[in-house]
């Protein structure tokens, strides 16, 4: 089949198959995102637990009585409380990169819906045509084998 006579839309249906490819590349970029960033926020959440736990045993203890020792551990427990603080903030920043994630997965995940929706649409464009096309070959030959009959030429197989 020439090209002049096949599909007039083969190249839209082209353009719609590589569009529907990139958004799907897309949006497996996305997921696996979302899924870094989970993994980021759990890890950090758990770091940030241990923190607390450390940072709340300290605060139970009670080391020595001089105001050295107090000095010491009253600076311990503040580095403590500054780690677990910087800790909190990742979590929280960590959080928001996988909100921004999640909404961008969703933002992907219309995007191929909106390109199956258009292929499908250029695909049953195609079906359509294809049938008329087959109907139209089909009337043809019938409409020569009536011709044929007439002018008293044997009937082709």
């Amino acid at each position: 089949m020439t090209e002049r006579a096949g599909y007039p839309l083969a190249a839209l249906e082209a353009l719609r198959r590589r569009t529907l490819d990139s958004v799907r590349g897309e949006l497996a970029a996305a997921i696996s995102e979302v899924g870094r960033a989970h993994a980021r926020v759990v890890n950090t959440s758990e770091a940030l637990r241990e923190a607390a736990r450390v940072r709340g045993e300290a605060e139970g203890r009670a080391t020595g009585q001089s105001a050295l020792e107090l000095d010491v551990q009253g600076r311990w427990l503040s580095r403590l409380r500054r780690a677990e603080r910087r800790l909190r903030d990742e979590v929280e920043r960590w959080e928001e990169v996988a909100a921004r994630a999640a909404a961008e997965e969703d933002r992907r995940r219309e995007q191929v819906a909106v390109a199956e929706r258009q292929l499908r649409s250029v695909e049953r464009h195609r079906e359509r045509w294809e049938r008329a096309r087959r109907a139209a070959g089909q009337a043809a030959e019938e409409a020569e084998q009536e011709d044929r009959q007439r002018a008293g030429a044997p009937r082709l197989p």
